[in-house]
């Protein structure tokens, strides 16, 4: 779906005019200007042919849905904050700033941005904010007339309309993961500039020239029962290195923790907080200044300018209290700035911890990032959690021995990721590569042999055996993805692969993969319980990243094969920013893998904020969603963007679905429920007891709905936030209102035979 918020686009000579009624023409005043990009768009595909520094004023709207796919287009990954300004040539009546992106597909990869912020200024020096978008505020996506996501990509248009304001350049902050567009247009209009009048509070930062530095987070939690992290992005300015000096006002009683991993990041010097300045004020602050220097292309990468600076903080304030974080900069050859961020304490936990569901801050987690986080431990017990990750290539040393020793000490299960046989696929181990000729090798993507039995895979064998000795896990999840999405694409001309698949029996290829994907896996799989069987310890449970029991991975695991063979879990992988569709797509997918599975158990991978800064209550449905799909835990992918908040959100999820562990780990997903049109229902059932989600991801106005329960005797309700009964219902009267608002667009409940 291709929506341009019913205007019709005709470039005309120079100016690209825009037609909206038989009576108006409109300009584009944006058509041909110059722009600054921060920081650069770095996405391979809509980079290719150099034109991103044209591309957003060029004239040219893409008719396609998929914009990341186009060369024309400017495609930013990993982004956090990127900045637009384009250059007018001298001030001008704005009418209105608008500009197209893509939206609607369910797995992230590119989303419609978070946040967009529309800033104009006469001299790029002050400047005025005259729009401001946020996606998950209630009613923007409806005043801003944004498709429906249900997972098929559109490119919308966003609009801020009816401005009548001036500026020579304009501005546009845009708020992400994975942003991409193919056009920026500023319409004129046709008051008189001069006559536009600013308030004073309109007046905000926005700056290309010099680096921007900002708060991930707009207001900052502060956890008064651990240390918690806060996260400082950057975008560069248009020098290469600019020198700074930074600084955090701290209020009395919130300190900075110094730790491993902490400070600025990706500057010349880096400073960790141990090496700032840090001074007191008569007001009760403490001042922490970072004195460097900005490498624009150092903080450039895809994850850098999202991790410019990761402050450990904890406060011995009460919860609910508040108060500001100032933090400012001042720039060489720029204009200095200073930032207030709201604060506030608050108190997570204690969660007590299941004994039937899995959590963890993992496992794509390790010793490294455990050790480096200030009572890491002492965090992961009091949110309930029961489980710690650690990568098995960090088995051995002497910082891994020391975390998994204190993590089984406190009773923690140790879930291990492990990459399975990535790093002989590439071109210095030409032999493990499908043999095309004799000694000619298909070496890169795709070229990897299914067939290789040599030396190098003996040598990745024994390397698991070795660090599952050292590691010891009670679970392992592999990480298999030496193929590529197409598969192996060499087997029908490889010597090694069409001599097995002769002696295989298979009656064609895809049978033959099947039956080899389920040897590879014997393989590892062997290698583990051979070795726990030396060292005299249980095999541990084992997984997939991305098998999806009912699908193939890679077009070459048949994972409903290796279920059924060996009982792994199903690992779907749903990584996104956490929009509605991206919420629903979790539950769904969780729950159609649960209901095709003989045996093991479903673990969604999530993402915490890589893809796009989410919100705590963001975390807790995508969890929430997850149990009540039938999930026995949650994975996560990246130990990048983990903050206070999403720490609260996990603890959240955590501390509601306790009470119903046993449903969810022993139960089997509720089939079709009734309910008010467009409110979603999922939950688990055992017997007579359930586990129920009802939520409106997309609500606007408060309202109550009503669920037909499916009970078969008389049973009561009770809110799972609150631990108050709300409800009785029996097989006769069975419809349960509940009340949802934009404050609380989900709601969590326990059915139990009445008492």
């Amino acid at each position: 779906m291709r929506t341009v918020s019913s205007v019709t686009m005709v470039a005309a000579a120079l100016l690209l005019v825009i037609a909206v009624g038989a009576q108006e023409q409109r300009v584009n005043l944006a058509l041909h200007k110059p722009y600054v990009i921060t920081p650069p768009a770095a996405y391979s595909i809509t980079h290719s042919g150099d034109t991103d520094q044209t591309d957003l004023t060029d004239g040219r709207v893409s008719q396609d849905d998929k914009l990341w796919f186009l060369p024309s287009a400017v495609g930013w990954r990993w982004v956090g904050v990127a900045q637009v300004r384009v250059d007018l040539g001298e001030v001008q009546a704005i009418d209105e700033v608008a500009m197209t992106f893509q939206g609607g597909a369910s797995q992230g990869q590119f989303t419609f941005p978070d946040r967009v912020e529309a800033f104009v200024s006469d001299d790029d020096e002050t400047y005025y904010r005259v729009g401001d978008f946020q996606f998950m505020r209630a009613g923007d996506c409806e005043r801003f007339r944004l498709p429906r996501e249900t997972g098929v990509p559109w490119v919308h248009t966003l609009r801020f309309e009816n401005l009548k304001t001036r500026g020579r350049y304009v501005g546009l902050r845009l708020k992400g993961g994975q942003i991409v567009s193919d056009e920026l247009f500023v319409f004129a209009g046709h008051h008189d500039p001069a006559q536009v009048q600013f308030a004073a509070d309109d007046e905000a930062l926005f700056t290309v020239k010099a680096p921007y530095v900002y708060s991930v987070r707009e207001a900052i939690y502060v956890c008064r029962d651990f240390v918690g992290k806060t996260i400082f992005g950057a975008t560069p300015g248009t020098r290469d290195t600019t020198n700074i000096r930074l600084y955090l006002d701290l209020p009395e009683g919130v300190r900075l923790v110094p730790a491993g991993s902490d400070g600025l990041r990706y500057t010349d010097p880096a400073v960790p907080v141990a090496q700032a300045e840090k001074t007191a004020s008569p007001e009760g602050t403490t001042r922490y200044v970072f004195d460097t220097a900005v490498v624009a292309k150092a903080i450039s990468g895809y994850h850098n300018s999202r991790l410019f600076g990761q402050f450990f903080l904890t406060t011995d304030w009460p919860a609910g209290r508040t108060g500001e974080l100032r933090y400012g900069m001042q720039v060489q050859g720029g204009r200095d700035y200073e930032v207030v961020v709201p604060l506030e304490a608050v108190s997570i936990g204690p969660v007590p911890r299941s004994d039937a569901l899995r959590s963890l801050i993992g496992p794509f987690w390790e010793s490294q990032i455990g050790l480096a986080w200030p009572g890491f431990f002492d965090m992961c017990e009091r949110m309930g959690l029961t489980a710690v990750g650690e990568r098995l290539y960090r088995a051995g040393s002497e910082a891994s021995e020391k975390y998994l020793a204190e993590a089984r000490r406190r009773g923690f299960e140790i879930v291990a990721s492990g990459e399975a046989m990535q790093h002989i696929y590439n071109s210095k181990y030409a032999e493990a590569h499908c043999e095309i000729a004799p000694g000619e090798y298909a070496v890169g993507w795709g070229g990897a042999c299914p067939s290789y039995r040599g030396k190098y895979w003996q040598d990745v064998l024994n390397k698991i055996r070795t660090r599952i000795g050292h590691v010891r896990p009670d679970v392992v999840t592999w990480d298999i993805e030496f193929f590529g999405w197409r598969g192996p694409q060499h087997i029908e001309k490889c010597l090694r692969c069409t001599a097995d698949f002769e002696k295989s029996g298979a009656q064609d290829w895809q049978e033959w993969k099947s039956q080899k994907g389920v040897e590879m896996m014997g393989a590892y799989i062997g290698a583990v319980e051979e070795k726990c069987r030396e060292i005299g310890i249980p095999a541990p449970e084992e997984g997939v990243y991305d098998f999806v029991v009912g699908g193939w991975f890679q077009n070459f695991w048949n994972v409903t094969a290796l279920n059924r063979t060996y009982g792994i879990n199903s690992e779907p992988c749903t990584y996104s920013v956490l929009h509605p569709a991206n919420l629903e797509h979790i539950g769904d997918e969780a729950r159609q893998t649960k209901l095709q599975m003989d045996r093991g158990d479903v673990f969604p991978w999530l993402c915490p904020g890589d893809f796009g800064t989410f919100s705590a209550e963001q975390m807790r449905w995508g969890m929430l969603e997850s149990f009540a799909n039938g999930a026995r835990g949650v994975y996560w992918w990246s130990h990048r963007m983990w903050d206070t908040d999403y720490l609260m959100g996990m603890a959240g999820a955590l501390a509601n679905v306790y009470p119903v562990q046993h449903i969810i780990a022993a139960g089997e997903p509720l089939g079709e429920i009734g309910a008010t049109e467009g409110v979603r229902v999922r939950g688990m059932r055992l017997g007579d007891e359930m586990f129920l989600l009802v939520a409106d991801y997309r609500i606007s106005e408060a309202k109550v709905v009503q669920v037909s329960v499916p009970v078969e005797t008389a049973s009561e309700v009770v809110d799972l936030e609150s631990g108050k009964l709300v409800g009785a219902l029996d097989d006769h009267y069975n419809t349960l209102a509940v009340a949802l608002s934009p404050e609380q667009r989900v709601r969590v409940y326990c059915v139990m035979p009445a008492q």
